[in-house]
């Protein structure tokens, strides 16, 4: 049985084999995350950075035909309940074994510079579109991780509210098939 630690492991050497686009993406879905003041980094924050990302345009055009838009995810995602400055703020009731995982990140980890918050963790789903994306990357024989393989992740996880802000599963299905042609047809 892996425990989070290997987990955690496994997910920095895949992190590791991502392309610059991708890599950018993720951190500027970390960003977005924060600025909006989610709790969680949630699929469609990760689909904002990756179609900000200039080799994307691609995965920008099939998307758009769709109706997905980076300014209208963002959008979407700004109408979306924020927590207030005192809840970011606040530390949540936590269980003893929640204690001591923390106790051993803070031991573990470097401290932050005056003012930093600590990131913003991902959500279950934005953590299975991560290897996704790596499963996508091996399907098309690439070496590395890019952002479109992102997008396809994005596009397979079933996550209820990403759908809902992408338009629907009849739009996420369309724009999958779509993209895939395209991305085949370009290889």
């Amino acid at each position: 049985m892996t425990n989070r630690r290997d987990r955690g492991n496994e997910t920095q050497r895949m992190y590791e084999t991502f392309n610059e686009s991708a890599r950018t993406a993720v951190v500027a879905a970390q960003e977005h995350a924060r600025e909006l003041r989610s709790l969680r980094i949630t699929p469609a924050h990760v689909l904002v950075g990756a179609l900000a990302q200039p080799d994307q345009e691609l995965t920008v055009t099939v998307l758009s035909a769709h109706g997905i838009t980076r300014d209208g995810l963002l959008a979407e995602l700004a109408s979306l309940p924020q927590i207030s400055e005192a809840e970011w703020e606040a530390d949540e009731p936590v269980s003893a074994r929640q204690r001591q995982v923390r106790a051993e990140r803070v031991r573990d980890a470097k401290p932050l510079p005056p003012g930093e918050k600590p990131p913003v963790p991902f959500s279950r789903n934005a953590k299975r579109i991560l290897e996704l994306a790596l499963y996508e990357a091996m399907r098309y024989s690439e070496l590395d991780i890019g952002a479109q393989y992102l997008v396809l992740g994005i596009l397979q996880v079933d996550d209820p509210a990403t759908v809902a802000v992408l338009g629907g599963a009849d739009v996420v299905e369309a724009a999958e098939a779509e993209l895939r042609a395209a991305l085949e047809a370009a290889a």
